[in-house]
């Protein structure tokens, strides 16, 4: 550009494609910028096509499943959970007890839709009873009561 002639020659190609390119980036980031949430506020994904709605939380819905392995003093609690990810997650907690009041309680693992959890230091020849209680944003729910007798004290 020569600094002594004002304004400068421009070259209509360059002008063309430069307005083009700025249409185009200006689309994209307007994209990108409204399409974060839906009208009720859900999170929504537009960048891979058809937009996917992001599930919404909902209380857990928990149901025990068969003991595992039990000993004179131990026992394998399992039941069944929903899927649990980053929008579903909750805290899964077995309360167990020689009564239903439930005066312990256990941190579950969920793998695979399973949550389980060991009960260590139980008496033999006990009938201890227990449920899984599961929390996440939505509220708290729990399963039915179960049972599990420990081995004898032979």
């Amino acid at each position: 550009m020569n600094p002594s002639k004002w304004p400068p020659e421009y070259d209509s190609v360059k002008v063309i494609v430069a307005v083009i390119i700025i249409a185009i980036a200006g689309f994209f980031v307007y994209k990108y910028m409204h399409n974060g949430f839906d009208a009720t506020g859900r999170v929504i994904n537009t960048r891979r096509g058809a937009p996917v709605v992001m599930p919404t939380p909902s209380l857990p819905v928990v149901t025990l499943l068969p003991i595992g392995a039990i000993t004179k003093t131990s026992a394998v609690l399992n039941a069944k959970v929903p899927v649990m990810n980053e929008y579903n997650s909750a805290t899964l907690t077995f309360e167990y007890g020689l009564t239903t009041k439930f005066e312990k309680s256990i941190q579950a693992s969920a793998v695979d839709q399973k949550a389980s959890a060991t009960i260590t230091g139980l008496s033999c020849g006990k009938t201890y009873h227990y449920r899984l209680i599961a929390t996440n944003a939505v509220g708290t729910s729990g399963s039915e009561k179960g049972t599990v007798r420990t081995l004898a004290c032979r």
